[in-house]
């Protein structure tokens, strides 16, 4: 049978050994953690340069739209100053 004092002992060795086990867990755990945030640092990085490439397009896109609906404007007001001098030079 085994004494309150090797029952102790054993009790401290386990101990010393799951504390051990813990601190090594907890010190993976952590550093998986760590390269998660700075994985996550970088996607939010490259997200902010999507967001910003996109923004970009569309005013291109917004400003390409304008001048074009500008061109269609100014075209369609020469055509009709080409008709009324075709129309004048008929006449005369």
């Amino acid at each position: 049978m085994l004494e309150q004092k090797d029952l102790e002992q054993i009790r401290l060795v386990v101990g010393e050994a799951i504390e051990e086990k813990l601190a090594d867990v907890l010190e993976i755990t952590n550093q998986g953690f760590s390269d998660m945030q700075k994985s996550f640092e970088v996607t939010h990085g490259r997200v902010d340069k999507l967001y910003n490439l996109i923004d970009g397009f569309i005013s291109l896109h917004q400003k390409l739209d304008q001048e074009l609906t500008m061109l269609r404007s100014r075209i369609e007001r020469q055509e009709n100053e080409i008709s009324k001098i075709k129309a004048k030079l008929a006449l005369t």
